[in-house]
């Protein structure tokens, strides 16, 4: 049976990719990319059609420099938000001056527990980049009054096993040491059981290819592939929840509408990028037209430094002055 989520698109875009301002730091180039923009919009525009209880103190950990923020604020929640690089802490201090930013490598979580409890804990992009996964749960439901929750990259494969991967420290989107981890689907559901009583996988997906809805088909050369699962401390009775691991879900109801708004978004995120392109290519060329001038111009330098040499060397003295007297008489007057 299909089920209807009706999703308010204009105030997710606006909590999300609307909200990004400028980041001058090079590194911090990557969470400006078309790609990473798309993707924020398509997981907070899936977290607003659960109809989750949102409210009071939130916990955000991995927020990078705070695409997911707004997300709470506009809710009406006190946010603490955490990451492991100084830059974003930096970052998401100047772009939200009313919420508390602290530098937190959930490889070493325990000060969370220094920041009291918080009625929802959100991880989302973060889990698979760290080396110690289950540490990382660990300490953020000893934090958690309600909800955590959760969305990663996970691995094929039904049995229980964290895999170890290797990622680009200098890209700040991903682990902090250059060590990360594809956790399966089971082990990441199993894992959040023990430390919470109520565990649920999402019944739809996020509108972006690296959620899939068919977990039997999925190639093994796909690429990352993804999941949201809610760990909650009471029950929760919603229609948009399984209490079991599921390998088929669905999409949003209005799902070709908004890949529609998201494939326009991401081409024209790809079109500034063109003319940017372009723009610094005729930059470019007209630097290379000066360059060439002005190469011609030494080499013409440098030729008849090379013949007034050549006449000193053979003609001597005299013969090199009634030469320079010749040339004087050629140039234009």
């Amino acid at each position: 049976m299909r089920r209807t989520f009706v999703v308010n698109l204009a105030v997710v875009v606006s909590g999300s990719m609307a909200s990004n301002g400028p980041i001058s730091e090079p590194r911090m180039a990557f969470f400006s990319s078309s790609h990473y923009r798309v993707h924020n919009q398509a997981r907070l525009q899936h977290l607003a059609s659960l109809g989750l209880p949102i409210s009071g103190r939130v916990l955000e950990v991995g927020a990078g420099p705070g695409d997911h923020t707004s997300f709470y604020l506009q809710r009406g929640c006190a946010v603490v938000s955490t990451d492991a690089r100084e830059e974003c802490v930096q970052a998401l201090k100047a772009r939200y001056p009313q919420i508390t930013a602290l530098r937190v490598d959930m490889n070493h979580p325990e000060p969370l527990t220094d920041l009291g409890q918080f009625d929802i804990v959100h991880c989302y992009g973060l889990l698979y980049h760290l080396e110690r996964p289950e540490a990382a749960i660990e300490a953020m439901s000893g934090v958690c009054a309600n909800l955590l929750l959760l969305e990663t990259c996970v691995s094929l494969g039904q049995d229980q096993e964290v895999k170890a991967a290797e990622e680009v420290i200098s890209d700040y989107t991903q682990s902090v040491t250059g060590h990360a981890c594809r956790p399966t689907r089971p082990w990441v559901f199993e894992t959040l059981k023990k430390y919470f009583p109520f565990v649920y996988q999402t019944r739809t997906q996020p509108i972006h290819p690296e959620f899939p809805i068919d977990w039997t088909a999925v190639p093994l050369d796909h690429g990352l592939i993804r999941i949201v699962l809610v760990a909650s401390r009471r029950e929760q009775n919603l229609p948009v929840l399984s209490s079991v691991l599921l390998d088929h879900q669905e999409r949003l109801e209005h799902a070709t509408r908004a890949e529609v708004e998201v494939r326009d978004m991401a081409l024209e995120d790809l079109r500034q990028q063109i003319l940017s392109l372009q723009d610094q290519l005729q930059r470019a060329n007209e630097r290379a037209a000066l360059l060439q001038s002005a190469a011609e111009e030494r080499l013409a330098l440098l030729n008849q430094a090379t013949q007034e040499i050549e006449t000193l060397q053979h003609k001597g003295l005299i013969g090199y002055l009634v030469y320079l007297k010749n040339q004087r008489r050629r140039q234009p007057r």
